[in-house]
């Protein structure tokens, strides 16, 4: 089975470009809008950070007026980009999932405050792989037949050009009044961001190959 990322992932090996993973973090506010009443029912944010041995992508959701925060946390290898660690912490219950030789973890139930471990059979079907070209072609073998969720995230830097209106000029020409132009001012605006996808690909029989072009359009 071939699976097809645009060519967003490196490894280290193949001269990343640190243009495109980049460092950075994201805060936004969303709002509710009510017979012209403006109010904030959540906050989000999102970190990227890079060292020499870590790639971490840290995700935070809270609710307004509450308690309730939901926190994601993937940590991979920055010269390979395989995973080494994934969290999420939520009201209801906690997963935490550590990749090696084997995958192993645990989920926390919050109502009963149970642990129970990750079982050895759903390990087993936890499957990794990373990016072996420049195209960010990446590869599954040897995979039973039956449904699996193929997911990926990753960090890049985001440009973008902006223009704001700064204020109005009023033209009059022999004291009349002909017209306004705007007075603006443009930059360029380069942020860290996080983007992801998600598929289910389903392999029917032994043998079979099956090749997928994940896409996320930003």
């Amino acid at each position: 089975m071939a699976l097809v990322m645009p060519a967003v992932l490196i490894t280290r090996s193949l001269a990343q470009d640190n243009n495109l993973l980049h460092p950075g973090k994201h805060d936004m506010t969303y709002f509710l809008i009510d017979a012209g009443s403006q109010k904030e029912f959540a906050t989000f944010s999102q970190e990227v950070t890079i060292n020499d041995n870590k790639t971490a992508i840290y995700t935070v959701l809270h609710s307004a007026g509450s308690n309730n925060t939901w926190i994601d946390t993937s940590l991979s290898n920055s010269a390979t980009l395989a995973p080494v660690y994934h969290s999420e912490y939520t009201p209801s219950g906690d997963y935490v999932l550590h990749y090696g030789k084997e995958v192993t973890g645990y989920y926390l139930d919050k109502k009963t405050g149970k642990s129970i471990p990750l079982p050895k059979e759903a390990a087993a079907c936890i499957k990794t792989a990373t990016v072996y070209d420049h195209d960010g072609h990446f590869e599954f073998t040897n995979l039973m037949p039956g449904d699996y969720m193929l997911m990926t995230q990753f960090g890049y830097l985001h440009g973008s050009t902006r223009t704001e209106v700064t204020g109005y000029t009023d033209t009059y020409i022999d004291g009349a009044y002909v017209g306004t132009m705007p007075n603006t001012n443009t930059y360029n605006v380069n942020e860290g961001a996080v983007a992801g996808a998600k598929k289910v690909v389903t392999i029917k029989q032994d043998g079979e190959k099956v090749t997928m072009k994940l896409k996320q359009t930003l």
